[in-house]
């Protein structure tokens, strides 16, 4: 089982969110950075081997909930956002009204939503449909019924059919939640009987002592006792497994792009050891050390788009 790195930095986290200045000043300089938890192992991998060639070199990060992230990065106190979603508009204006100027959106890796379930849970495949209908009220995804039970699913044998479906879901904050929200449940009313740990890794855990549960997470977070559910596209017919290449093609329906955020500001350089930082992550070493973490590397085309990107920035 492999559970997120830097649990501890949390309190680093909280302790920079919980200081926000009340107006914007020049963003930190240094090399402190807050980052999305579900991200947290790539940034570790990437900053062990960018540190084995720059021996000079350090990054110190905190990694948090995503709604933090994005408050210590409007905040100035972290010139990257590595993030678990997309920033939305309402945050983007708030960046651009405080600051005089929008962020730098950089693809850094690809990565699938999954489903996941007790190892021992008979269910071969479900759809978007049914799981809207499992964690929404409104099943906007159009499922005729709500999803309750083992049973609602196609599980007959033994007690299955009868048994209630356990639903976890991520804490508020969580932008792997936000990213279900929408691509799932297309931003319907949540069940208010979804139980909600206070971080990631209590899901997990919660998923692992209940053979009736079910969550979701980021294809990136392997877990001996739980296996994933291949899932079919919505109106499809054919089940998708979350794979590298399936991600892609774009045939998994719950695929998307990781993005971190740059406060940088027009004709002003970045910080140089920063700057440095995200060109290795956009080149091949970096982008094999997306593979070795779980997630998706970006074509190579894709990264070079996003180099330009951070280049023409400056």
């Amino acid at each position: 089982m492999r559970f997120p790195r830097g649990l501890n930095s949390l309190l680093l986290a909280s302790a920079l969110v919980s200081a926000l200045p009340a107006q914007a000043q020049a963003p930190r300089a240094g090399n402190a950075i807050v980052v999305a938890e579900m991200v947290e192992p790539l940034m570790a991998k990437w900053k062990d081997a960018y540190r084995s060639k720059h021996p000079g070199w350090d990054l110190s990060y905190a990694s948090t909930l995503q709604d933090s992230v994005f408050k210590a990065f409007l905040a100035g106190q972290s010139l990257l956002a590595p993030s678990a979603r997309d920033f939305t508009r309402e945050e983007i204006a708030a960046f651009t009204a405080k600051w005089g100027y929008a962020p730098t959106r950089v693809a850094i890796c690809m990565d699938g939503l999954v489903v996941l379930v007790h190892k021992s849970n008979p269910l071969k495949e479900i759809k978007i449909e049914q799981l809207d209908a499992i964690y929404s009220t409104t099943r906007l995804q159009g499922w005729p019924k709500d999803i309750q039970v083992w049973g609602d699913l196609g599980l007959t044998t033994g007690n299955w059919a009868t048994r209630p479906i356990e639903v976890l879901g991520h804490p508020v904050g969580s932008g792997t939640r936000m990213f279900y929200l929408s691509a799932v449940q297309k931003n319907g009313t949540s069940k208010p009987t979804i139980q909600r740990g206070a971080d990631i890794l209590e899901m997990v855990e919660n998923l692992t002592a209940n053979q009736a549960a079910i969550g979701y997470g980021s294809m990136s977070q392997n877990y001996s006792s739980l296996r994933t559910v291949p899932v079919v596209p919505a109106g499809g017919k054919t089940a998708i497994e979350a794979n590298p290449a399936n991600i892609v093609e774009g045939a998994y329906p719950l695929g998307r792009i990781l993005y971190t955020y740059v406060n940088q500001a027009p004709g002003k350089p970045l910080n140089a050891n920063l700057l440095n930082f995200l060109r290795y992550i956009l080149s091949k070493d970096g982008q094999s050390q997306v593979t070795s973490a779980g997630f998706v590397p970006l074509a190579e085309d894709i990264a070079g788009i996003n180099l330009r990107r951070l280049e023409a920035a400056r």
